[in-house]
């Protein structure tokens, strides 16, 4: 019996003029994704917290930011990447879930072929 079997992990994607990797290569710092917000003060009774859920396009990354008196917990949900927090790099993928410290610079980066995506709770650091 003959088998056939591919995985998109290992296949080459379409470079089309139509495609994201080619839209991607004129698009110098690579920062492609969307970003929800969920639950925040606007919407509900909370006073600290925030939640929302990011994805990640193929091949791009977020613009990196870091929030001082903000603290962020990650929890991936689809694909795999990397994550640089500070000076510190590490490989993440579906059902990771991580701690940012406040003030922590950090940035996600898609290193798979499919979307990478996230929920993120942010909450602000009351350290006394």
């Amino acid at each position: 019996m003959e088998k056939y079997l591919a995985n998109i992990e290992t296949v080459k994607g379409d470079n089309s003029a139509h495609s994201l990797a080619k839209l991607l290569e004129h698009k110098p710092d690579k920062v492609l994704r969307d970003s929800f917000i969920l639950l925040s003060k606007e919407n509900t009774g909370t006073e600290n917290l925030t939640v929302g859920y990011t994805v990640v396009y193929p091949g791009a990354r977020t613009g990196g930011h870091s929030h001082p008196e903000v603290e962020e917990v990650y929890h991936i949900t689809k694909g795999k990447g990397r994550m640089l927090i500070d000076d510190t790099e590490f490989e993440i993928k579906a059902g990771d879930t991580f701690w940012v410290r406040p003030g922590a610079a950090h940035t996600t980066f898609n290193t798979g072929a499919g979307p990478l995506e996230y929920l993120w709770i942010l909450s602000k650091w009351d350290r006394k």
